[in-house]
């Protein structure tokens, strides 16, 4: 069963001002994390990486094992996992047993409209009659998420088209044999995408 831990990276301390904040942190993606170009998105990476790396050591493995796939997944021999971060939040979805993909999306208004002509009919369908940014991004995330499972990322977005009430993904004709949870509450949405069974809730993490 996937695992889905989400954490608020808001009172962080900004690493580029706070260099300890990285400690235990592998030096490349600490340099990555600085060199971020807003204090807001280095907290979001630095919280990501606290949290991959707590419940790494959780599971006996260590954080410099990670490797990074063709499309730019982190991979590990023996877990599998995947990170997403946005509006000062942050999740991860882990799993033993099979790929997983999620993604996270603070609600704040933003134009959708040049996305529009890349949506599936059932997917402008879905948004035509359920309207709002929360609809839309519970048909982006749904996206993200499966395209994260498979590894393909954006490059894989013209093979897909979504079924959103249904929650399916149909590929070259056919169903994918994989879920979607969703999970919608107050000011994000963040969908998970495995080929088993999800949780109905996820777990609050404090990064302290």
């Amino acid at each position: 069963m996937v695992e889905v831990y989400v954490a608020d990276t808001a009172g962080l301390p900004d690493p580029s001002e706070a260099p300890a904040a990285l400690r235990g942190i592998p030096l490349e993606r600490a340099e990555r994390i600085v060199r971020l170009p807003s204090p807001e998105k280095r907290r979001e990476a630095l919280g990501a990486r606290m949290l991959l790396e707590g419940k790494l050591r959780e599971y006996g493995i260590e954080g410099e094992t990670i490797v990074t796939g063709a499309h730019g997944k982190p991979l590990h021999g023996r877990l599998f996992f995947n990170l997403s971060h946005s509006g000062g939040k942050v999740a991860l979805a882990l799993s033993r047993s099979g790929e997983v993909g999620c993604d996270i999306e603070v609600l704040r208004e933003r134009n959708f409209a040049h996305i529009l002509p890349r949506l599936s009919e059932a997917e402008r369908a879905y948004l035509m009659r359920s309207g709002g940014m929360r609809a839309f991004l519970e048909v982006w995330t749904m996206r993200e998420s499966y395209l994260k499972m498979t590894g393909e990322g954006l490059t894989g977005w013209e093979r897909i088209r979504l079924l959103p009430e249904a929650r399916k993904v149909v590929r070259e004709g056919r169903e994918e044999d994989c879920a979607f949870k969703i999970y919608s509450a107050g000011e994000y949405v963040l969908t998970v995408c495995a080929r088993e069974e999800l949780p109905e809730t996820v777990q609050w993490v404090d990064l302290g």
